[in-house]
Parts: structure tokens; C-alpha cells; sequence
């Protein structure tokens, strides 16, 4: 993402040495300007004993299977989001059962707070930026290679279904 123009006083930013790294600066109000992270959500959804995989229809990730995932709207909790981009790509309701972890990458913009919870309601369709839906056994899912935290994120599921 380039910013280019001061949110306070709409001036052009400059680049200013702050805390040993180059940072957004504007010269007309003194102020710093600070990126911060773009919030996104992904949900392991359970139906039953299955899991929810959808193939993507849309980049990260074209044509691969991952879970339900999106961005959070400015001023939507993150739990709210979950919920709506379950139901946005699949059709189906869920409740949040918990936290699985939260992830990022050096350098990312984007941090993702992944979830687990079980659907209670809605016929499992592809919808928005969803090329496919499968319901898959842990045996016989497909390779989860879309997106980089995919494969960490189901290992913690595992983790908290082997415990309960």
C-alpha cells in the first residue's frame, strides 16, 4: 500500500529516520505517519465430524483450497467478521467456538486471528470469491498450500480437538 499525503493536513509525505527505521513523515504538520496492519480473519468450520475447505476463486491462493477467510471493516469486531465471511463465501451460519492463534510475517501488512467454531445453520454453496466447497475427514483433505498460515493454523485445530 503507498500513502503519499498526510491524513492530517493533506501535505506530501516525506521519509524521516524514526526508532533505526524509514518512516512517513510530514514536513507541514511534524507528525509521523504510521501504517498499521490490515486485520483478516480465517474460521475452521466443523459440520459434524467434517471440515469446510473452500477453493478460492480469487487471488491469494487461486484455485486452491483453504478456509474461510477476509478482511475485518473498519469498526467490525473481529468475531463479527468471522461470522459474516463465513456466511459471505459459503452460506452457512457459524458460531465461534475459540481462538486458535494469531498470525503475521515480518514485513506483511496483514496480521490474521484465526478461529475455530461449527456451523448451525445453511446448505454449504460457493458464493463470494469461492470457486468450490468440500466438506473433508482429516484423512482426505486436500493440500492446503494457498495461503502461508493454512497448514500451522490446522495443526493448532488438531491440537485442541485431540484435548477435548
Amino acid at each position: 500500500m503507498s500513502v503519499s499525503y498526510c491524513e492530517y493536513c493533506g501535505s506530501f509525505l516525506v521519509t524521516k529516520p524514526f526508532r533505526g527505521k524509514s518512516t512517513l513523515y510530514c514536513s507541514s504538520c511534524s507528525k509521523f505517519c504510521f501504517l498499521g496492519p490490515k486485520l483478516a480473519v480465517v474460521v475452521v468450520v466443523s459440520i459434524g465430524n467434517l471440515l469446510l475447505l473452500e477453493k478460492r476463486a480469487i487471488e491469494p491462493g487461486l484455485g486452491h483450497w483453504s478456509f474461510p477467510s477476509g478482511y475485518v471493516d473498519q469498526g467490525e469486531l473481529p468475531e463479527t467478521a468471522a461470522i459474516r465471511e463465513v456466511y459471505e463465501e459459503t452460506g452457512v451460519t457459524v458460531v465461534i467456538d475459540g481462538l486458535l492463534g494469531l498470525y503475521g510475517k515480518p514485513d506483511s501488512p496483514v496480521l490474521l486471528i484465526a478461529y475455530y467454531g461449527h456451523s448451525i445453520n445453511g446448505t454449504p454453496e460457493a458464493k463470494d470469491e469461492v470457486e468450490e466447497i468440500g466438506l473433508f475427514t482429516f484423512e482426505d483433505l486436500p493440500e492446503l498450500d494457498s495461503l502461508p498460515h493454512d497448514n500451522e493454523i490446522l495443526k493448532a485445530y488438531q491440537t485442541i480437538i485431540a484435548k477435548s
